[in-house]
C-alpha cells in the first residue's frame, strides 16, 4: 500500500477509515505527494509526482527529496525551513524544485512532521503543485508595471516603491535635452532603439553598484547603493554625461548626437523625487548641463523666490504692471519689417523689466497663464488701433488657453473689426502631452472666420510635427529656434530645416525663422528660402514699435551682448587666490574683446559681461561648468549695435560702509537681493561698484 512506511510496514495513518480516506486522497490527488520517513528517505510517491517531476517511484525511493533541488535557496533558507518543521510540526512556502530532464519549476509546498503516539517524528509528507505558470503570468503583470517597455528598466512606479522606508537617498536624474524633436524627426521606432542604446550606456555606471530606472521617455534615474562612495558616484555621473555627449549613437544607418542634464541629489525617500525634479528646473534655467546639490546651496531660495513671484504677479494683475514688448519680424522678400511678436513682461516699482523666465512657470503652477494671455491680447489690440502701418501682430497662446471657451467668446467679443482682426495672428505655442485635438480645430476654425492668421511655434519640438500640419488649418510656422541656432554651423540642422521649408512651401504656408542673432544665420536662412527672420540680429523686443515699414532696419555688424549674472562661490576664497583668478580673467577677456565688471568676495561672484555675441555665449558657458561657481543666476542680458563697455574693470571687494550704502541705495541689504535685482538696477550697481575696486 502506498501509505505503508516501507522500513517499518505501518501505515503513516492511524484507523483503517483513515486509511482508507487516505489512500484515495494520495492516490487521485492533482498534487504531488511524496512521503519520507524519520530520515528524510523517500518512502512513497503518487502518481501527480511522477508527473509533474518526470521521475517514476521505483527511481526516487530511498533518495533524499534534495534530488530535486535546483540551487536556488541557499543552506540559510533551509536551516530555517527545517528548524520550523520540528518546532511546529508545518512549513509552507514557496520552492523552485528540478525535474528530471533539468527543468527548473515553481512549486507551492507544504511539509508536515507525523509523530507517533510518543510525539516522536516517524515520517514527513510533502504537498506541491506546480504554479510555473502562475508565477510567469505575476512576473509578467509585474514586468508591464514596474518595467518601461521600451529599455526593459524599471520604471518610475518601481523607483517610488524601492525607495521604501531608507532614511536617506543618494540619486542621480538625468534628461535627454530636446528629446522631442529626435522623436518628431526620427520617429518613434528610431527614438526607442536609441534609448535602448542609452540605456546600456547608463546601466553600465558603477558596475552594479547602482540601480538604474526609466522614468519616462527622456527621463532615467540612477540612485547610489549604500557601498558605494559619495564622491565616486558624483564622478561617475559626470564622466557619464561627458562619454554621452562625446558619443555618436549610430541607430539604423543614422547617426545621432545627444546632450543631457544631469542633477545630484541627497534627501529623504519621500522627498528625493521632488528635490531631484526641482534640481532639475534649477540646472535647466541656469543653462547647467551637470549640478550637484548640497546643503550649501540651498534649494530652499527656488522656493522662496517662487512665493515672492506669486505675490508679484498678483500685484503686478492688480497696479497694471504687466506690460507688452515688441519683437520685429523682418521680410526677406520686401526687405522690411512686416510682422512683430507680442511679448510679455512684468515691470516693478523700481522700472526694473522682467522676462517671462522669472514669472511664467509661477504663473502656470497658479492657473494665471489666461490672465496674462488676456491682458497681452488686449493690449496688442491697442497697439493696433494707435498703429496706422500695415503690421501683423503675433500674440502667443497656450492649449489651456484654446481649452477655455471662455477666451474664445473674450477674442470674439474684442475682435469685431475685420480689418483689425486680419492683421492678428495666433500663434500656438509648442505643447507636449496634447490627446484632446477637438478645442484646437474649433479655436483655430473660429478665428479664420474672424480673419485672424493662425502660426505655430517651435515647428520641430513638441506638439509642432509633421503630423499635426497636415491636420491642422496652419498659415505660417515659426522653425524652432534650436535648429535656427545651428543651421549655418552643423549640416544636420541644415538639412533638418531644409526639408520643413519643402514640407511648408507646398502647402502654401509662411515661415518664419526664429532665434537669428548673427549674420552667418541671417544668411543661411536667407539661402533656404525662408520668408521671414526673427531674432537679435534684427532687434531685440522693445515697448515701441516703428512708425511705417519703408525704414532701413537690418543691422550690418555682428550685434554685441550684455549679460549680468550672479553666483555662490563654492568656498570662501582668500585675497591672493581671488587676484590670481581675476588677472587669468582679465587677460583672456583683453585679448577676445571683451570689456564689462567682474566683482568677487569671499561670498559670490558679480559679473557684467559685454562683447561679441558668440563670444559671450561661449564665456558664459565656461562659467556654467566652473566648479567654483554655483547656484548660477542669470539678472539679465541685452543686446546692442555697438559695444558698451571698452574696459575691463574687476578686483577683489572687501566690505566696508561705502559699499554697503550703495547696495542699500538699491533696495539690495542682502545676497538674496543680488539674484532678484533687475538687469537695469544692477548694470548701474556695478558701474558705482566699479570705482572701488
Amino acid at each position: 500500500m502506498f501509505l505503508d512506511d516501507e522500513n517499518t510496514g505501518r501505515s503513516v495513518f492511524g484507523s483503517a477509515q483513515e486509511l482508507k480516506l487516505a489512500s484515495k486522497v494520495f492516490t487521485y490527488s492533482n498534487s504531488s505527494i511524496l512521503i519520507t520517513n524519520k530520515d528524510n528517505k523517500i518512502t512513497a510517491v503518487n502518481k501527480a509526482f511522477e508527473d509533474m517531476t518526470g521521475y517514476t517511484k521505483e527511481e526516487v525511493l530511498g533518495l533524499n527529496p534534495n534530488v530535486l533541488g535546483s540551487g536556488w535557496a541557499s543552506k540559510d533558507f533551509y536551516k530555517e525551513m527545517w528548524a520550523e518543521i520540528l518546532e511546529h510540526g508545518i512549513w509552507s512556502g514557496r520552492i523552485q524544485d528540478k525535474k528530471k530532464d533539468g527543468e527548473v519549476f515553481h512549486a507551492s509546498e507544504t511539509i508536515i512532521a507525523i509523530k507517533d503516539k510518543n510525539g516522536e517524528i516517524e515520517n514527513f509528507i510533502g504537498i506541491s503543485d506546480d504554479i510555473t505558470s502562475l508565477v510567469k503570468e505575476q512576473e509578467d503583470k509585474e514586468k508591464i508595471l514596474t518595467r518601461s517597455s521600451v529599455t526593459g528598466l524599471k520604471n518610475r512606479f518601481a523607483f517610488l516603491r524601492d525607495l521604501g522606508n531608507n532614511e536617506i537617498i543618494y540619486a542621480a536624474l538625468i534628461d535627454i535635452d530636446a528629446f522631442h524633436q529626435i522623436n518628431n524627426f526620427y520617429g518613434y521606432e528610431i527614438s526607442d532603439k536609441l534609448l535602448e542604446n542609452l540605456s546600456s550606456i547608463l546601466q553600465s555606471l558603477g558596475e552594479g553598484l547602482c540601480e538604474v530606472y526609466h522614468l519616462n521617455a527622456d527621463s532615467f534615474v540612477i540612485t547610489m547603493s549604500s557601498t558605494q562612495d559619495v564622491q565616486k558616484f558624483s564622478d561617475n555621473i559626470q564622466e557619464m554625461v561627458e562619454r554621452i555627449e562625446n558619443h555618436t549613437f549610430v541607430v539604423d544607418d543614422f547617426e545621432i548626437l545627444l546632450s543631457v542634464t544631469a542633477v545630484i541629489a541627497q534627501d529623504e525617500a519621500q522627498k528625493i523625487s521632488h528635490t531631484l525634479d526641482m534640481c532639475m528646473k534649477y540646472a535647466r534655467k541656469n543653462r547647467l548641463s551637470f549640478w550637484e546639490h548640497s546643503p550649501e546651496s540651498n534649494l530652499n531660495k527656488v522656493f522662496e523666490e517662487n512665493l515672492y513671484w506669486t505675490k508679484e504677479l498678483k500685484s503686478a494683475f492688480k497696479e497694471d504692471r504687466v506690460i507688452t514688448y515688441f519683437q520685429p519680424i523682418y521680410s526677406y522678400v520686401d526687405m522690411e519689417i512686416q510682422r512683430y511678436e507680442t511679448l510679455v513682461r512684468i515691470i516693478d516699482d523700481e522700472g526694473n523689466i522682467f522676462t517671462p523666465n522669472y514669472f511664467l512657470p509661477v504663473a502656470e503652477s497658479t492657473n494665471q497663464i489666461n490672465k496674462i494671455t488676456k491682458i497681452v491680447f488686449l493690449k496688442t489690440l491697442k497697439m493696433l488701433e494707435e498703429n496706422s502701418a500695415n503690421f501683423t501682430f503675433s500674440v502667443n497662446i497656450s492649449f489651456s488657453d484654446m481649452q477655455d471657451s471662455d477666451f474664445l467668446e473674450f477674442v470674439k467679443e474684442h475682435l469685431g473689426d475685420y480689418k483689425i482682426a486680419k492683421r492678428v495672428c495666433f500663434e500656438i505655442l509648442e505643447t507636449e502631452g496634447i490627446t484632446d485635438e477637438e478645442p484646437i480645430l474649433e479655436f483655430i476654425k473660429t478665428v479664420h472666420e474672424l480673419g485672424c492668421q493662425v502660426a505655430i511655434d517651435d515647428f520641430g519640438s513638441g506638439y509642432a510635427n509633421f503630423e499635426n500640419l497636415i491636420k491642422l488649418d496652419i498659415d505660417v510656422i515659426k522653425i524652432d529656434g534650436s535648429l535656427i541656432d545651428k543651421v549655418a554651423t552643423h549640416q544636420d540642422a541644415y538639412d533638418i530645416v531644409h526639408a520643413i521649408v519643402v514640407f511648408a512651401k507646398k502647402r502654401n504656408m509662411k515661415i518664419i525663422a526664429e532665434y537669428v542673432r548673427n549674420r552667418s544665420i541671417f544668411e543661411a536662412v536667407k539661402s533656404l528660402g525662408i520668408d521671414y527672420a526673427q531674432g537679435y540680429y534684427i532687434d531685440k523686443p522693445k515697448a515701441t514699435i516703428l512708425a511705417n515699414m519703408d525704414t532701413e532696419y537690418i543691422h550690418v555688424q555682428e550685434p554685441y551682448k550684455t549679460l549680468i549674472y550672479v553666483s555662490q562661490a563654492q568656498e570662501a576664497t582668500s585675497y591672493e587666490e581671488a587676484t590670481n583668478i581675476l588677472n587669468s580673467s582679465w587677460n583672456k577677456n583683453r585679448k577676445n574683446n571683451v570689456g564689462g565688471v567682474l566683482i568677487y568676495n569671499k561670498h559670490y561672484f558679480v559679473q557684467l559681461i559685454n562683447g561679441p555675441v558668440e563670444r559671450i555665449d561661449m564665456i558664459f558657458e565656461r562659467i556654467s561648468q566652473d566648479k567654483r561657481h554655483h547656484t548660477i543666476r542669470v539678472i539679465g542680458e541685452e543686446l546692442s549695435a555697438e559695444k558698451e563697455f571698452d574696459e575691463w574693470n574687476m578686483g577683489f571687494l572687501p566690505k566696508h560702509d561705502a559699499i554697503t550704502k550703495i547696495l542699500e541705495e538699491h533696495g539690495i541689504q542682502e545676497e538674496r537681493g543680488l539674484y532678484n535685482a533687475g538687469f537695469e538696477n544692477m548694470k548701474n550697481l556695478l558701474k558705482k561698484l566699479s570705482y572701488y575696486i
